[in-house]
Parts: C-alpha cells; structure tokens; sequence
C-alpha cells in the first residue's frame, strides 16, 4: 500500500488546505511554513553569491597571471586589461585579493600598500556662523528689488583659491545684463546693492560695506560711522 497522498505529490505539495489535515491521515503529511521556506530561500540565494564564480581552470589560470603581473610590478589594472581572456573585471580581481582568495596578497601589489583613505576637507558650517544678518537676509534683498525697480542687482561670490596662490578672484555678476565681472579681492567700485551667500570668506558685511574713503557704512539709504 503507498503511503504517498496523491495530493502531496502535485501543486502544492503540502498539506494545508487539505481537509483532512488534523484527522488521523494515514499518509505523510507535508506542511508549508512562510518563515522558515523564506529563510531557506535567503540562505540560498546568499550561498549562490559566495565565493568564485569560476571553474577550476578558470581560476587557475586567473590566479597565475594576476601573480605573473603582481611579480613584475603590474597593477591589476594592466593585468586585467593587457589579458582579455580573463573574462573578469578589475573589481573582482580587486575583491578576490583582498578576500586573500588569490595567492597574490594585499601586500604584492605595487601602490596598493601606499595607499590610504584620502582625507575629506570639512566644509564650513553655515550654524556655527553667529553674525547677527538683521536688515541683510534674502527677504530684505527682495524688498529692496521691489521699492527700487531701476536698480541692477549685484551677486557676488568668491570660488576660493589654493594655499600657495598669492592671489585670490572676487566674482561679481550682474544678472540683468548677463555681465561677469572678475576682481582680485579689493573693492574699488560702489554698487547699490549686492546679493552674496554665507560663506566665512564674506561674513565681514560691515568690512564690505565700510568705505575707507568717507568712513561711512552705506547700508540702504543709512549711513553711520563705523566705531
């Protein structure tokens, strides 16, 4: 007598929706656990992603050119481009070494052992910037556009410069007249009214604004000494 249910050995498979399930059955009963069929297929699929996806000789032969170059002082750059038959990519190559899967080591390779994280700038934080901006925000710059029509605004920004140039360039555009114009960092003009960021380069407003020539701060249509 089999002792397979007829059921079981088609779509589903599995005992669920079969209504004899909490009955006395005589046959092997099959049931289907979300969780665990879902743990299984993740383990799978991970299993599947681990390792060489290579044959033997595939790897072989990869393994002793990469060492071939890595002996001559090769990176794995030129060695996986100089060699087309490899059929892998730079960045496997990169994984497999690193792996320690290769016989050539972290340690063969000509630059990488030079190498090291490059190290990031901080930009400047605006929060940490505590100057008192009162009257000199974007929504005073509008009011100001709108109470004077006929005036051309001014934006200004300054792009910065290496350490070791002597010189820096002031960018001052004129976005009405589609007009750049470049200075070095020194003011000889005088412009109704120029739109900047918040960079720390240009957070001395009153130093901008300050004329060395009246002892005046021009700010709108108020002028008052500088103390």
């Amino acid at each position: 007598v089999s002792k397979v249910c007829k059921h079981t050995i088609r779509y589903p498979y599995v005992c669920n929706f079969c209504q004899k399930k909490y009955s006395l059955c005589p046959f092997t009963q099959y049931r289907y656990e979300a969780d665990k069929a879902q743990e299984k297929a993740d383990y799978l699929l991970k299993k599947s992603r681990v390792g060489v996806n290579l044959t033997p000789d595939e790897f072989t032969h990869l393994d002793t050119i990469v060492k071939q170059g890595s002996d001559n002082k090769q990176s794995i750059y030129h060695i996986v481009k100089s060699q087309p038959d490899l059929n892998v990519s730079v960045q496997t190559v990169y994984r497999y070494v690193n792996k320690g899967i290769l016989t050539t080591k972290r340690i063969d390779l000509p630059y990488a052992v030079t190498y090291k994280k490059r190290r990031q700038n901080k930009m400047y934080d605006y929060a940490d910037n505590k100057i008192d901006r009162s009257h000199r925000t974007f929504v005073d710059y509008l009011a100001f556009k709108r109470s004077h029509p006929n005036v051309f605004p001014t934006q200004m920004d300054f792009p910065g410069t290496i350490r070791t140039d002597a010189n820096s360039i002031l960018t001052i555009t004129i976005p009405d007249l589609q007009f750049v114009l470049l200075f070095l960092v020194t003011f000889k003009k005088v412009f109704p009214v120029i739109l900047t960021d918040r960079a720390p380069c240009i957070a001395d407003f009153l130093g901008i604004e300050f004329s060395q020539i009246t002892g005046l701060i021009e700010n709108g249509n108020l002028s008052k000494n500088r103390q």
